[in-house]
């Protein structure tokens, strides 16, 4: 959310807001979840040290009295004395100072009241203040020894714990890109900016120092974006992207291609031995991507199928790597002019990613099954009590007549014959006998009936009955082709449905395997996975417990950096320690790889409903807010909202799946339910849904509209729920004060 006004108050034109108006607007937004923080910016008001004055208090007002966790970002105001500053980094999260300018020379015409020092000494002490309060925060926390007896008091904040930025005007002035991109990095150099924003000059008025009215450079801003991502994260350097003798970006051409095709004696690069920076280098192929290639490599051999399935842009890299020796760039002239028609064409979307190897199998024969890589029939079984305690090598031990019988039978099926899932089942017949390693519990059920081939095992669509389905399988020695809910489930032509029925204690014994064997980060990616509304869902987790339980490669931590903090090997944050080597790690195998994709689109559903959630006010005090997610995410949500209201009630209803996530003030429980009756809005809900929808139309931008863009970020199926999307609020009726 940002909030401005006109700069100068003494015209009359604008009203200066009060601090306890803005503080009341931005908890009545934040708590309906319009907004996530807060960007607070000012003109000047009387003097610089008033106008920090009235926005410290505003500040206060959200930190003390409303409990505002939220972001905050607040502009330094130049010429504001120390003190203040201090004050109001202590309040913000970031803190920023606009530059407006690349040059002196360009303030002196547009900006006159501005000078370069003065922008410059508040950036400094921004600067120098970080890091005191870094030291001082370090210090403390060496020397402080904690009773667990004694709590200890609240901690103050840290001084702009997210960094400083600034900004600067493209396109007002006749500075080349050259000079923009040289500034920006000796920014980030002596004053440690977290982010330079640039924003392509959009006219408001006429006036000759100005250019003219088709100076919007929209694309030139794009261009700028993409060479300051290439020097924070890609390990570029200005001279590599651009030079004096070509002092402005392509238009036409992203700068890391641009870099690529300039250099292509650096290329083609091997993906499966090439170093972490050389992958950097490759068009296609992100941040994220390469990490994923050099952490799958380690257990597989990539080609085009595993690097398509990571969500590498393969249309684009393709040209510049090779695959175990394999350039797969054929066809196209490896020239400067060649690769340039190719990488300036548009990309058409969809055309990599899990999609592209998606193929419609043929008609299916009446006397056979269709295999498929993700639904091959995985042989035999070992008990349950191999599940429970982890020891996949006790649970995979046959005699060599079984693995030589099951080699001859399977050599055409994937993943089956060399014994990846962990057991395979000796065929029945005379001669094959099966050594066990243990007996098994005397608690243990017992399955007199033969195990069958041809089986589907249906649940109830919850965790826990998904993890008794798992059990069950262990138990019987049965390998089920299918394992999924009652409403998803379509046997296949001879397949004999076993009902599953929930059992507490079964889901209990498989969960602590997991985590015994393969680790809570696993245990985690099959939680998400598992609330999925793919209908294979379940046979996934199930394939995946097979293959991690056989592994018997538990998570582990130590010696990593963030420990505590790393999320796993597959969280926002790898883990640098053995975590490594966790089954997680093994992203082209053809049982974690869909596991990690379901468990990634959950997140992903996750995150849509964070940003786009609304919520209303209602007259009995509780706030109510309706979804239609394509994934059961409401147990996810429950955490974050309640953290986010405290201790105020709050009901979040899924008319997809029919549940309701209850907060009373204190704990969170989900009610099955078809529909939920409600009393009355409140009587300033119907009001501040008008103020929201007014603001989301006031600040838009006509120049930047992208109806395609807005649809990819907000996808239409949430609109109906979205309170700037609904035309019933134009927003008109409240008129100015």
């Amino acid at each position: 959310m940002r909030l401005l006004r006109e700069p100068r108050v003494e015209r009359g034109a604008a009203r200066c807001v009060k601090p306890r108006e803005l503080a009341d607007l931005t908890i009545a937004f934040y708590r309906r979840n319009y907004i996530e923080g807060l960007f607070l910016s000012s003109g000047v008001i009387r003097n610089p040290d008033y106008t920090t004055e009235l926005m410290i208090q505003t500040l206060s007002i959200l930190r003390e009295e409303h409990g505002f966790r939220g972001y905050i970002h607040a502009k330094a105001v130049p010429g504001t004395s120390p003190e203040l500053v201090q004050q109001l980094g202590h309040l913000a999260d970031r803190m920023s100072v606009n530059m407006e300018l690349p040059s002196q020379k360009s303030l002196q015409l547009l900006a006159p009241q501005k000078d370069k020092q003065r922008i410059i000494a508040p950036m400094r002490q921004i600067r120098d203040n970080i890091a005191v309060d870094k030291d001082t925060r370090a210090l403390v926390r060496k020397q402080t020894t904690y009773m667990r007896q004694i709590r200890p008091k609240k901690k103050e904040r840290a001084f702009v714990p997210a960094g400083q930025s600034t900004q600067m005007i493209v396109g007002a002035s006749p500075e080349s890109d050259f000079q923009i991109l040289n500034l920006s990095a000796a920014l980030y150099r002596t004053l440690s900016l977290k982010r330079v924003f640039f924003s392509a000059y959009t006219p408001v008025n006429d006036d000759k120092r100005l250019p003219g009215t088709d100076a919007v450079q929209l694309n030139r801003e794009h261009r700028l974006y993409q060479a300051d991502w290439l020097l924070r994260f890609y390990r570029f350097d200005v001279t590599e992207i651009i030079d004096e003798d070509n002092p402005f970006l392509d238009p036409d051409l992203d700068p890391k291609a641009n870099w690529a095709i300039n250099h292509l004696d650096f290329f083609p690069v091997e993906v499966n031995t090439a170093p972490l920076e050389a992958l950097l280098r490759v068009p296609g192929i992100g941040v994220r991507g390469a990490n994923l290639i050099v952490r799958a490599r380690r257990t597989t051999c990539l080609r085009e199928p595993e690097l398509r399935k990571l969500g590498i842009a393969y249309k684009r890299a393709r040209f510049f790597i090779t695959c175990s020796g394999s350039y797969s760039g054929r066809g196209v002239d490896f020239s400067r002019e060649g690769l340039r028609a190719q990488l300036a064409a548009p990309i058409k979307g969809g055309n990599h990613g899990r999609r592209a190897d998606k193929t419609t199998p043929g008609q299916m024969s009446l006397f056979e099954s269709v295999e498929t890589p993700e639904k091959a029939r995985i042989a035999g079984g070992s008990g349950a009590r191999a599940l429970e305690s982890g020891d996949a090598t006790a649970a995979a031990s046959c005699s060599d007549a079984e693995r030589s019988s099951n080699a001859a039978s399977s050599s055409g099926r994937a993943a089956s014959a060399d014994g990846t899932y962990g057991w395979q089942r000796a065929p029945r017949n005379a001669g094959s006998r099966v050594r066990m390693s243990r007996k098994p519990a005397e608690n243990q059920p017992l399955f007199p009936e033969e195990p069958l081939a041809e089986v589907a095992y249906c649940h109830d669509g919850s965790l826990e009955g998904l993890l008794s389905a798992v059990f069950e399988a262990y138990a019987r020695r049965e390998d089920p082709q299918d394992i999924a809910r009652a409403d998803v489930l379509q046997p296949r032509l001879g397949q004999t449905v076993r009902v599953i029925e929930t059992n507490e204690e079964h889901a209990v014994r498989v969960r602590r395997g997991i985590r015994r064997a393969c680790g809570d980060a696993a245990y985690d990616a099959v939680k998400h996975a598992s609330l999925s509304d793919h209908p294979d869902a379940g046979t996934i987790v199930y394939r995946f417990i097979r293959y991690a339980m056989a592994q018997n490669r538990p998570h582990d931590c130590s010696g990593c950096k963030r420990r505590g903090s790393c999320g796993g090997a597959c969280g926002k944050f790898a883990c640098t320690g053995k975590a490594r080597r966790s089954v997680l790690g093994d992203l082209a195998h053809p049982a974690v790889e869909p596991l990690h994709r379901l468990a990634r689109s959950v997140m992903n559903e996750r995150h849509r409903m964070l940003q786009f959630l609304r919520f209303e006010h209602l007259e009995n005090g509780v706030w109510f807010a309706r979804c239609n997610p394509a994934a059961s995410v409401i147990p996810l949500l429950m955490d974050w909202f309640s953290g986010r209201f405290n201790t105020q009630p709050f009901i979040i209803f899924d008319e997809a799946h029919n549940i309701a996530g209850v907060y009373e003030g204190r704990d969170w429980y989900l009610v099955q339910t078809e529909n939920v009756d409600l009393p009355d809005r409140a009587s300033e809900e119907r009001l501040m849904q008008q103020a929201w929808k007014r603001f989301y139309d006031t600040v838009a931008v006509e120049a930047r509209y992208n109806p395609e863009l807005r649809r990819q970020f907000m996808p239409k199926r949430f609109w109906k729920n979205i309170t700037e999307m609904q035309e019933d609020l134009p927003g008109k009726e409240i008129s100015p004060r």
